[in-house]
């Protein structure tokens, strides 16, 4: 924007960047390889006839993708993006579990593609989004618990087995244990 003064006049500048740059440095045309000031708002006597740049930076955003039981899936996604760039991040786990975005403003589509038949299968979901600011996303994994019995225990009447599930790292795997004895009624072991 351009406008007039009479010389000897002083005039205040401000620089007012957009939503996705930061303001850098101020530049004069009559040295326009040095840098006039660091500071978004100048004030300036006219001595001459001067024109004044304000120099933007693109902002950076950094997308963090975290998953509350990281040992029971993965996520892609995560960096760092320039400000307004279009980004799609994903979370997958074991198809035997839930998975869903915990933050329905960003990601408020969670159906998962599902990829084979449970126990060996993957279940993904995805997002994609424009970005601003620095944003962490949450996906959310509800593990289920497969329970098989193995290894009948004909000294107990055949109806005992090895507890095993399928997920590592919360529930132990109890497999290789002696067999617990089932109660029939399908839910527990004594």
């Amino acid at each position: 924007m351009e406008q007039i003064y009479t010389f000897g006049e002083t005039c205040t500048l401000t620089a007012i960047p957009d939503s996705c740059c930061v303001f850098s440095h101020w530049v004069d045309d009559r040295d326009p390889c040095v840098v006039y000031s660091t500071e978004p708002e100048i004030t300036v006597q006219v001595t001459d006839n001067m024109h004044f740049h304000a120099v933007m930076a693109k902002k950076m955003a950094t997308v963090n993708v975290l998953l509350n039981f990281p040992d029971l899936g993965e996520t892609t996604g995560s960096g760092t993006y320039e400000c307004g760039s279009e980004v799609t991040i994903t979370a997958t786990t074991n198809c035997c579990n839930q998975i869903e975005w915990r933050d329905d403003d960003i990601c408020n589509d969670s159906t998962p593609d599902e990829v084979g038949v449970c126990p060996d299968c993957s279940k993904t979901i995805s997002c994609t989004f424009v970005v601003t600011d620095n944003i962490t996303v949450y996906a959310d994994i509800t593990p289920t618990m497969h329970v098989a019995l193995t290894k009948p225990c004909p000294e107990n009447g055949g109806n005992t087995g090895v507890l095993q599930t399928q997920i590592p790292g919360i529930i132990p795997n109890f497999n290789g244990v002696p067999c617990y004895e089932y109660s029939g009624d399908g839910e527990h072991f004594f």
